[in-house]
């Protein structure tokens, strides 16, 4: 019964793993809500099998916990960082499911300030936000725009952003079909 376990949890790490991949953040949210239900097993049967628990990544918490604070899904955080204080084999992981608190509201306040500033610049929103850490703007806004959440316009070094679907943003243009046949150039005679 154990490899079962560790099989449906591998089975769904993977499903949180492809959904981030085609940015599917709501697929994401709820194959991360369904691995945290799996992970206390999945930790007792490791723990059995090789006489310890020394996994250095867990992409269910760490790339579910980002699809979770994209989500809005506070009632998941709060259910992942119950599950990592009540396993102390997960202590490692706390500091990010925290920050994932964190990434939610800091999210929240960037939606704000996009929603009522259209346009506003990228560089211009960390007093707007309240957060000092430019480079955590840039994932979170990077992690926003692949969500469909802004849009983000180049605007000399910077960016300007906007909400999704304003009529500011360009239209990307239309994708070019690329042909599978090479065309062949003639050989010279000789």
């Amino acid at each position: 019964q154990g490899r079962e376990v560790t099989d449906r949890y591998y089975d769904s790490l993977g499903r949180v793993q492809a959904a981030m991949s085609r940015r599917d953040y709501e697929a994401a949210a709820e194959e991360t809500r369904k691995s945290l239900k799996l992970i206390p097993r999945w930790v007792k049967d490791t723990r059995a099998t090789y006489g310890g628990f020394d996994i250095s990544s867990i992409p269910a918490i760490q790339q579910g916990a980002v699809a979770l604070a994209l989500r809005g899904d506070e009632a998941g955080l709060r259910e992942m960082a119950a599950l990592v204080a009540a396993t102390p084999e997960l202590a490692p992981w706390a500091e990010r499911v925290q920050q994932a608190f964190g990434d939610l509201k800091l999210m929240s306040r960037i939606r704000t300030v996009v929603a009522e500033q259209p346009g506003c610049l990228q560089t211009a929103l960390k007093p707007l936000v309240g957060e000092e850490d430019g480079s955590r703007i840039g994932l979170l806004l990077s992690y926003l725009e692949k969500a469909g959440m802004l849009a983000r316009v180049k605007s000399g070094r910077t960016y300007a952003l906007f909400p999704p679907g304003s009529s500011e943003v360009p239209t990307p243009p239309p994708k070019r079909e690329v042909s599978s046949h090479r065309s062949e150039k003639a050989l010279p005679r000789l």
